[in-house]
């Protein structure tokens, strides 16, 4: 990671250039017009090469490490991310963030969930009322990782604590990580954790995602529940998000890297 000084700087300049060029954009295509231009500028600001994004690789695996040089996407500098070389080091590290959102049965076993979970993304919001809880003793920690994941945010100055309380770097809404499987490489992965930072980001992805989810049918809504059994059952914005982020995973492949550079 680089310096705090320079870290921060650096996203200074980036929110003005970002403020500046957003409010240029028409409302009838507002979203791909600034796209365009975020897209233009930010490399004219401070060249691909020589900006450093928040979030870490983790592991020995020379190929995800090296991933984080064409990490860049327009939501890349508001979004730590971490790749991980193993499946089980990423589910261990959000085993507890994951029951304490509401994304997995606070019933289901470390065990099963460290074999179907390959990714994950929360918001800094989430993150932080679950490091909160654990801090408070309200909430244990499961594991070693969930320790050693709160321990690297701090060092990364991704959060601080000010007055008992965990706060995230303002620069910074999201967090998320990604992992390769057996069935799922790691870009397939991270190309959907990012689709999730998107339903957030985008209304227009998100607002159109429900609409496909409200014209469903009771039977068809059912098939999907199926297909999604690992989620928590009673959570249907979670089951509608996770659905739509499925569906946009097989848009074209020049469609979908305007959207999320994967």
């Amino acid at each position: 990671m680089q310096s705090t000084q320079e870290s921060h700087a650096q996203n200074d300049m980036l929110e003005l250039i970002w403020e500046r060029y957003a409010k240029q954009a028409a409302s009838a295509s507002r979203e791909d017009a600034v796209r365009k231009m975020w897209e233009k500028y930010i490399t004219k600001a401070v060249g691909t090469k020589n900006v450093v994004y928040p979030g870490r690789s983790v592991g020995e695996d020379a190929s995800i490490a090296g991933f984080v040089g064409k990490s860049g996407w327009r939501y890349r500098m508001t979004s730590y991310e971490i790749y991980f070389a193993s499946p089980n080091v990423l589910a261990r590290s959000v085993y507890g963030l994951a029951i304490h959102s509401g994304d997995v049965d606070k019933t289901m076993p470390l065990e099963r969930f460290e074999k179907g979970v390959r990714g994950f993304h929360y918001s800094m919001e989430q993150l932080c009322g679950w490091i909160d809880a654990v801090r408070r003793g309200v909430l244990p920690t499961h594991t070693d990782e969930e320790c050693q994941l709160i321990q690297w945010l701090e060092e990364d100055r991704a959060i601080t604590f000010i007055d008992g309380r965990t706060v995230p770097d303002e620069g910074i809404h999201h967090i998320l990580g990604a992992a390769p499987g057996k069935k799922r490489s790691f870009e397939d992965s991270l190309r959907h954790e990012r689709l999730h930072v998107l339903w957030d980001e985008s209304p227009s992805f998100a607002v159109t995602g429900r609409k496909k989810w409200a014209a469903l049918t009771d039977e068809e809504k059912t098939t999907v529940r199926k297909t999604l059994a690992a989620y928590a059952q009673g959570n249907e914005a979670q089951l509608m998000e996770e659905w739509t982020i499925y569906q946009a995973e097989n848009m074209p492949e020049a469609e979908r890297r305007q959207l999320i550079g994967l």
